[in-house]
């Protein structure tokens, strides 16, 4: 039988682990093989000491198959050509991972933007203008 924690206690654990613990990701796992990856808020329930929120982001950014954490390169210019031209569309940074299909996720996405286009100057000029002369 589960025992459910209401939001204080499961607050009061999540504080306690901060960093998912590698039983946790096996548990994830077989919760969301019997679940889906949409019943976040059950699978949350079940896990006793994370949210529904933190279950799927460490699904989304690290244990989902097809994503290659340990073998990333850094961003190539093409790709990041391809999120500033995105990003201007208004695209979400979830389509922009997908446009890209090569293992990266929405956070990676995100943070490649926010980390290296957003704050250079030169290349907001630079993809800016290439984003004019290229658009049809």
């Amino acid at each position: 039988m589960t025992t459910f924690l209401n939001k204080n206690q499961k607050r009061s654990a999540m504080r306690l682990t901060k960093r998912f613990t590698e039983e946790e990701d096996k548990k994830l796992i077989t919760l969301i093989e019997r679940y889906g990856a949409k019943k976040w808020n059950n699978i949350a329930c079940l896990m006793e000491t994370r949210t529904a929120k933190q279950c799927r982001e460490r699904w989304d950014s690290h244990l989902k198959p097809g994503i290659n954490k340990a073998n990333q390169k850094p961003f190539t210019l093409h790709e990041e050509e391809t999120i500033w031209r995105s990003y201007i569309k208004g695209e979400k940074w979830a389509k922009i991972a997908l446009k890209l299909g090569n293992g990266r996720t929405s956070n990676d996405i995100k943070n490649a933007y926010n980390q290296r286009l957003r704050k250079s100057k030169h290349n907001q000029i630079r993809m800016s203008i290439y984003y004019v002369l290229n658009i049809k």
